[in-house]
């Protein structure tokens, strides 16, 4: 997830990333771990399909960070669209699933995309304006989400690990958060003092 980002950023952005920064991803990772629990069971080709879907993520998001600033971020958002809608139908008819299911509530369906959009257009805004190593680790939060919505949604019973991870995860997004604004406060400082 994040080393991929801050790694691409680093070394395609120019981004400088302090150890503070590293040391807080490497947390948040590990926070993540502890809350998917990944074990030789769950192992296997999804694997591969997994780290092939970051580095594309990676990639798209470095790409998304390299656009000139006057492509406006719905244009961005559209022609990622465009180029998915494909694949996504291939995959669909190679998987033999069906492409519009059966007893589906179209209302739930549709606030989803609808919510989903906005997400994806926001992220695009987000990695336009601020540093690419510092907009990642936030991504690690939707585990947090996705944990608790287990729980109210579906029922599921989180165990002490993957409380400790989420705890990992937020500590690690609160920390990067307060490291940027006592560097955005003394960057101000440098430039009242010039």
């Amino acid at each position: 997830m994040s080393p991929f980002w801050t790694v691409g950023a680093v070394f395609f952005l120019k981004e400088a990333v302090s150890w503070r920064r590293w040391s807080s991803i490497a947390i948040g990772f590990f926070g993540v771990m502890l809350v998917v629990q990944p074990g030789a069971e769950n192992l296997g080709y999804t694997v591969g399909w997994a780290v092939l879907s970051l580095v594309a993520f990676s990639v798209r998001d470095l790409v998304t960070r390299l656009t000139p600033p006057d492509i406006a971020s719905a244009c961005l958002a559209t022609y990622t669209m465009v180029v998915a809608l494909p694949f996504a139908i291939a995959w669909v008819f190679l998987n033999g699933e069906r492409f519009f299911p059966e007893n589906v509530n179209w209302v739930i369906v549709t606030f989803m995309v609808a919510l989903g959009s906005l997400g994806y257009l926001l992220l695009i805004a987000s990695l336009r304006i601020g540093e690419l190593s510092a907009v990642m680790p936030f991504r690690y939060s939707r585990i947090v989400f996705l944990l608790v919505l287990g729980v109210l949604v579906f029922g599921e019973r989180p165990n002490a690990s993957m409380l400790t991870g989420a705890a990992l995860v937020i500590a690690s997004g609160v920390y990067i958060m307060w490291r940027e604004q006592i560097l955005k406060q003394r960057l101000n400082q440098k430039k009242i003092d010039a």
